[in-house]
Order: structure tokens, then C-alpha cells, then sequence
């Protein structure tokens, strides 16, 4: 029968010393930036199909590159790159 080892979770994750360790602190922003990242695109999306209605000929141009960029790479590539690109710069300090 399995076993789960609740005081191991406990020490690591309830006290709030816990995310000065280097390995949950990068977890938990990964976590994050996973989950984020995704539903910013599909929220683009959704503007972008607004977009192609829009008398103004940038916004309907913006709308058909996002659109043929997303629509031709798979979700999971494409929010691969776009990870990849924010721990890229995520860095970098814009002032």
C-alpha cells in the first residue's frame, strides 16, 4: 500500500522559510509562468479574432500574423517558445 510522507511535505512547503530554498522558489515560478503564459495567449486570441473584424487595416494585419503564426505551430511549441524566450531575458532589468 502506498504511503505518502505528509511530515517531508510539511517541512519543506507550509513554513514560510521554505521559499528562501532555491529549488521551490524556481519551482514555484515555473509553475507560475506555465500556467500564465498559455491563458495570455489565449486572451491574444480572442482580441486577434476581434481584430480581423476592425476597419483598421493594422489591427486586421496585426490579427492575420498572430493568427497564421499561432495557428501553425502546435500550443505546446509555441508556449515552449515563449517560455523559452521569457527565461531568456527574464534577467535582463528594463529601467
Amino acid at each position: 500500500m502506498y504511503h505518502f510522507d505528509w511530515p517531508v511535505l510539511l517541512k519543506y512547503i507550509w513554513p514560510p522559510s521554505a521559499f528562501q530554498d532555491p529549488l521551490i522558489r524556481a519551482g514555484l515560478i515555473a509553475t507560475i509562468v506555465v500556467s500564465i503564459v498559455p491563458s495570455t495567449r489565449r486572451c491574444a486570441g480572442t482580441f486577434c479574432g476581434f481584430g480581423k473584424m476592425s476597419k483598421f487595416p493594422i489591427f486586421r494585419w496585426v490579427s492575420e500574423v498572430y493568427i497564421w503564426y499561432f495557428r501553425g505551430t502546435p500550443s505546446a511549441g509555441s508556449d515552449g517558445i515563449a517560455i523559452f524566450w521569457f527565461r531568456r531575458f527574464a534577467h535582463l532589468q528594463f529601467s
